[in-house]
């Protein structure tokens, strides 16, 4: 579940050395989630239903905030070795 007032960090800052792959889901039926990354800086936003799978850089992080209460992301990630 996503929070609407503080980012959620989905990966954290330097948890990762190589490359990872993110598949993400906004299970919600009205609510989007925007997509931030280690700088605060919006990068993507996913509206109700939509998913994306991408790579995100060795040493990055991922936060997500969402508009409503209680938005469920469903997500994974794979780390490249």
């Amino acid at each position: 579940t996503i929070s609407t007032g503080t980012a959620t960090v989905i990966l954290p800052l330097a948890s990762h050395s190589a490359i990872t792959y993110v598949y993400l889901k906004n299970t919600a039926s009205v609510a989007t989630i925007e997509f931030l990354n280690d700088t605060g800086q919006d990068f993507m936003t996913l509206g109700p239903g939509e998913f994306s799978f991408f790579p995100v850089k060795g040493g990055e992080g991922l936060e997500c905030v969402a508009s409503s209460p209680d938005t469920v992301l469903e997500y994974a990630y794979w780390t490249k070795s």
